[in-house]
């Protein structure tokens, strides 16, 4: 994608504008240590009330300061003080210290009038080094000196905590869309390759939801370990930026959630559907394109199959991610709802059931109800047999010989079952058992107990010994297989312990493979075993 790029190094002092009801001569006064050009007079021409606050961030004592100026006599003094990041117990519950900080609604950073569907403005001036993320990715004003920016945020949106890091910004307009990536000094080199691909995946869901619902959009690096998607912008994890799968299926999959979730949003007491919908937006489409859709398919259908029979549940009740095995229901059934429901009503009143329920739900709360409704308008084949069986009952249809392209939700024949390193994310516990060759601590970071998942450590030559499969040959292997018993188990060949801890940790990204290797040139080898080999 061509463009040109601009940058800049911003670094946080706010004047926040909430604009809401009708007020008559309310004033915006700028602080002392703000540049003048911030003030500006409301006038009678204004029909919205004005409330601004203005912050300042202090990284060393980790406080931020300020105060609502004065409206009709009321003045809200503010004072926040976080624990560092090395201090809370619980990131996202907020932090501030040198490195910058998350400061959550629940810390009322923002003033919030109840009731109010409100937009509004927020002017930062940052110390150097120092940037506030602009949030939701409205409109964006930057001074000469690049330490004053002022951006507008989009009014009936679920709102977002305030970033601050220590980034350099990189901006790019494509297709009406203003791109942006805050990246830290390391991973600056990154912000082309995440702009090209943010614009690909916007350009494409647009065209198959309805135009993109924000101004804006940003990818965000932040040092907890996530990948969580807001209105307009998206945290990623510094450690994960650098790995290709970010940039492509992941990306897309936060992106997706632009629109489910963060453009319809979730009624969760009726049950969480954005979830499903971003996987087959994103990941699903992504599979299709690279013609790998029945892959795709089978592995949501492999996930599901490891499925422990007492952890099924109806659809309607997925809420949230909690591990593993919710993610083979919320995740990969719902998609593949999806799947099964286009087979049915077909392609174009599927795509035209999608684009009424994001033209109809738009900026709303929706649930499952919603969707079947949107779809039932697009085709006179009645749906409510459908989603009854899909939504409000568990399990699965039984395996099916005829189903080659696994395009219905069914269990997996035994001769259709490969192992994955899924199992071992998935685990609650394991058993591990160190057969000669294995490093001097093989703890793995899970609770170890004599009814887990078996995981063999040892040298290659006594692994082989033991184990059905075997993957190619590097410094180091994990793999999911069967013992001489026929135990699913997973086996790991590592020299050290720092090597077999890494080589876990690497293991949670490659969940849909069978086996990974690093090479003598540390770079990984993935591969997965052939169904019914």
């Amino acid at each position: 994608m061509s463009a040109m790029v601009r940058r800049a190094t911003l670094g946080f002092i706010a004047v926040c504008t909430v604009l809401a009801g009708p007020l008559t001569g309310a004033i915006l006064k700028a602080p002392a240590w703000a540049n003048q050009a911030v003030a500006q007079p409301v006038t009678d021409k204004d029909i919205r009330w004005r409330m601004p606050v203005r912050l300042h961030f202090d990284p060393n004592a980790g406080q931020l300061i300020g105060e609502a100026l004065s409206h009709s006599g009321e003045s809200l003094p503010l004072l926040i003080t976080l624990p560092s990041l090395a201090e809370t117990a619980d990131p996202f519950d907020g932090y501030l210290d040198q490195s910058g900080g998350l400061v959550p609604v629940s810390r009322e950073w923002l003033p919030d009038l109840p009731g109010v569907a409100a937009g509004w403005t927020v002017t930062i001036e940052t110390p150097p080094g120092y940037s506030a993320v602009p949030y939701p990715g409205g409109t964006v004003q930057q001074s000469a000196s690049g330490n004053l920016t002022t951006f507008e945020a989009q009014p009936l949106i679920a709102r977002a905590p305030l970033i601050i890091g220590k980034f350099e910004m990189a901006e790019r307009e494509a297709n009406g869309v203003t791109l942006r990536t805050f990246f830290t000094k390391q991973n600056a080199r990154l912000a082309d390759s995440y702009l090209d691909a943010a614009g690909e995946a916007i350009a494409s869901l647009s065209d198959r939801i309805g135009p993109y619902p924000y101004e804006a959009f940003s990818v965000v690096e932040s040092p907890l370990p996530v990948g969580i998607g807001y209105p307009g912008f998206t945290l990623v994890s510094g450690r994960i930026l650098p790995m290709p799968f970010m940039r492509g299926r992941s990306l897309w999959h936060e992106i997706a959630h632009v629109w489910w979730g963060n453009g319809v949003f979730v009624d969760y007491e009726r049950g969480n559907w954005a979830e499903g919908f971003a996987a087959f937006f994103a990941d699903y489409a992504l599979a299709e394109s690279a013609g790998k859709g029945l892959e795709h398919r089978y592995d949501w259908l492999l996930e599901y199959d490891a499925l422990p029979g007492s952890a099924d549940y109806p659809l309607r009740q997925f809420v949230t991610k909690s591990h593993g095995q919710s993610q083979a229901i919320g995740y990969g059934k719902a998609a593949m709802v999806l799947v099964m429901l286009r087979q049915k009503i077909g392609l174009k009143a599927f795509d035209a059931g999608v684009q009424r329920f994001w033209r109809v739900n738009k900026f709303k709360t929706a649930s499952w109800t919603e969707i079947e409704a949107a779809f039932q308008a697009e085709t006179p084949m009645p749906l409510g047999p459908f989603f009854q069986r899909w939504l409000d009952e568990p399990g699965a249809l039984a395996a099916n010989a005829a189903d080659t392209d696994f395009l219905t939700f069914r269990s997996l024949a035994q001769n259709e079952r490969i192992q994955t390193l899924r199992s071992l994310s998935s685990a609650a516990a394991v058993a591990i058992e160190a057969l000669p060759g294995a490093p001097v601590s093989t703890d793995i970071g899970k609770l170890n107990a004599p009814d887990g998942l078996p995981v063999l450590v040892g040298s290659r030559a006594a692994l082989q010994a033991r184990v059905a499969k075997m993957p190619p040959t590097g410094v180091a292997a994990i793999w999911a297989t069967q013992d001489k018993q026929g135990r699913n188990v997973i086996a790991i060949h590592a020299p050290d312990d720092r090597t077999l801890t890494g080589l876990v940790a690497r293991s949670r990204h490659y969940g849909r493979w069978s086996w990974l290797v690093v090479q003598e040139s540390g770079r990984p080898q993935r591969g997965r075993w052939e169904i019914g080999g």
